[in-house]
């Protein structure tokens, strides 16, 4: 998990400034308010004609189709898509520490590793009714991998708290292929969601307040702010991806 970690800090994912949308994926069918920068990868769709509104600049590639926003051009994803890739998978293959076959009510998740490293395994997150809070409690020097195998449903009534633990310190890495899903109503998502190779749908009133590096983004989400939404792609000036001026890897 150290060595991961290490190997994310150093890794090429802080090159951009952008939220970047690669290689294919989609931004589509959004109601979304958007605070930030984005990129569009090359083949990829950004589609604002929903009642999306947007606050920043926009760099659009040639083969990128756009609706409802402008913009000019971008560099080459092709290296930074390979990057997270590979740590989303090398996430994955780390021996966990604690292990749950499926979350589906409210539960506790607390840190315990000695190293101050845990790697959680769960197969099945799934929360919807009232109630249903999952609390990740640490302290502020404990960080968490939360390797998601096949699902992670949070929507409904479903709530995430953080107790203790710094969301900068959380990555919830997620398995190629797994249903994604971040819709409550009144759901803040603050630690990075890696899923390079998966669609994750949001809606609800869902707010990302952290970073969020997919696949693909489709749905109906409130606000994203002070993120990074990127597709296959790389973002720069995170708080939890080791670029120079986060605090996500000072103790490593």
């Amino acid at each position: 998990a150290y060595a991961w970690l290490c190997d994310v800090a150093q890794a090429q994912l802080c090159r951009h400034t952008w939220l970047v949308l690669g290689d294919g994926a989609t931004f589509s069918d959004l109601k979304t308010s958007v605070d930030g920068n984005i990129a569009v990868g090359p083949g990829a769709q950004l589609d604002f004609t929903n009642g999306a509104t947007f606050d920043g600049e926009i760099l659009v590639d040639d083969s990128a189709t756009v609706t409802g926003v402008t913009g000019g051009t971008v560099g080459d994803l092709d290296n930074d898509a390979t990057t997270a890739i590979g740590l989303n998978a090398s996430g994955i293959a780390l021996d966990p520490t604690q292990t749950f076959g499926s979350i589906t009510g409210a539960s506790t998740i607390t840190a315990s590793a000695e190293d101050g490293i845990d790697v959680v395994s769960i197969d099945r997150l799934v929360l919807k009714n009232p109630g249903d809070v999952l609390t990740i409690s640490g302290d502020a020097d404990d960080f968490m991998i939360i390797n998601i195998g096949s699902r992670i449903d949070l929507s409904g009534q479903s709530e995430l708290i953080l107790d203790g633990i710094p969301p900068q310190n959380i990555i919830i890495n997620v398995n190629i292929g797994a249903f994604t899903r971040l819709a409550g109503q009144s759901l803040v998502i603050g630690p990075t969601v890696l899923a390079p190779m998966t669609e994750v749908e949001l809606g609800g009133l869902t707010q990302l307040t952290g970073h969020l590096i997919s696949g693909g983004v489709k749905g109906d989400a409130s606000a994203i702010e002070d993120s990074r939404l990127h597709g296959n792609g790389a973002i720069s000036n995170s708080t939890a991806l080791g670029c120079s001026e986060s605090q996500f890897y000072d103790n490593l």
